[in-house]
């Protein structure tokens, strides 16, 4: 720490006794000034070396923290295994017998909800086609038994009946 003078205390810088000086020297003596600054590359690779060190011992302590709680817990789990048993039935008990219900409870509810109700309209609109279907099939059969007997009598191959099969066949009406 260094005082410097003011224009007034120059002139008169014989005359000035200081009282702080004596403490100020021993300061400096006791406490030497920092060393000179490092060359930008020194500081460089000391800061990446000092922050490998600093990785290297927080994974040290990880490993050494991990190994503790590991056998912490193997030591407890070893002092208080009859107490856990009986905990770890009891919960499986009461797991199984939720599962239990939740499946039981699924199972009925599947089968309530597969239940589709159908419109009024739509049921007649359904007997109408089933009717309609069931006269066409009707219809086709009669036509079937019909061809069946013409067929069985020679009559079904007439002249006429081929000259309007070719006659459509060949691109007629």
């Amino acid at each position: 720490m260094d005082i410097k003078p003011n224009a007034a205390e120059a002139r008169n810088a014989a005359m000035q006794f200081d009282l702080t000086k004596k403490v100020r020297e021993s300061i400096q003596a006791r406490q030497p000034l920092p060393p000179p600054p490092e060359a930008a590359a020194d500081a460089a690779a000391n800061a990446s070396k000092d922050a490998a060190q600093v990785k290297e011992a927080r994974d040290q302590y990880r490993e050494q923290y991990k190994g503790r709680v590991a056998n912490a817990r193997r030591n407890h789990t070893a002092n208080h295994i009859d107490e856990r048993a009986a905990e770890v039935s009891q919960a499986r008990a009461d797991y199984r017998s939720k599962l239990e219900q939740r499946t039981e409870k699924a199972n009925t509810d599947s089968q309530d909800s597969d239940r589709i109700e159908i419109s009024d309209e739509t049921k007649r609109l359904v007997e109408e086609a089933a009717a309609r279907a069931k006269r066409d099939d009707e219809s086709r059969a009669e036509r079937v038994r019909e061809l069946r007997e013409l067929y069985r009598s020679g009559a079904l191959d007439s002249e006429a009946r081929v000259r309007r099969a070719a006659h459509k066949l060949l691109g007629g009406e």
